[in-house]
């Protein structure tokens, strides 16, 4: 008994297999996929506070980013253009973003209540336009807490 095969199945199965065998196919398989989401953790937490050092132990590790410290002090002081340009030439060196910058010292000096950490965080919009950031945490945290504290949240 012989099978037949009809003419549609014929064109089906040939242009299955010269897909399958297709280079452009083959190497859109072959590739990697893409994560959905990026990685990052702030400096501190890799033990590398405010330093451009934590751009390359984020790196050793595999993360995709750093969120950087913007404090004042000696070092490493995002305000200055110098160390901006540190912390940029590490990042496209290392391939590691800086989504975002951290004022975590407005836990120790509060927004809501004390006068220079208003121009701070003034200083620091204008370092994010700088280093093309748009992102900051703003810490509301220990001494700068507001929550149940009505008066400061209005």
């Amino acid at each position: 008994m012989s099978e037949s095969i009809t003419r549609r199945e014929m064109l089906a199965g040939t242009a299955a297999a010269g897909l399958c065998l297709s280079p452009t196919l083959r190497s859109l398989l072959a590739a990697e996929t893409k994560p959905a989401f990026k990685i990052g953790a702030c400096d501190w937490s890799l033990g590398q506070h405010q330093t451009p050092v934590a751009l390359e132990v984020a790196k050793k590790i595999g993360l995709d980013g750093v969120e950087v410290s913007f404090d004042g002090g000696d070092r490493f002081d995002l305000r200055e253009q110098a160390v901006r340009k540190q912390y940029l030439e590490a990042s496209q060196k290392l391939g590691i973003e800086i989504p975002s910058l951290a004022m975590g010292l407005l836990n120790g000096v509060p927004y809501s209540s004390d006068p220079q950490a208003e121009r701070w965080v003034g200083e620091c919009v204008d370092v994010m336009a700088q280093l093309k950031v748009k992102i900051v945490l703003l810490a509301f945290f220990g001494k700068g807490n507001i929550k149940g504290k009505t008066e400061l949240q209005e």
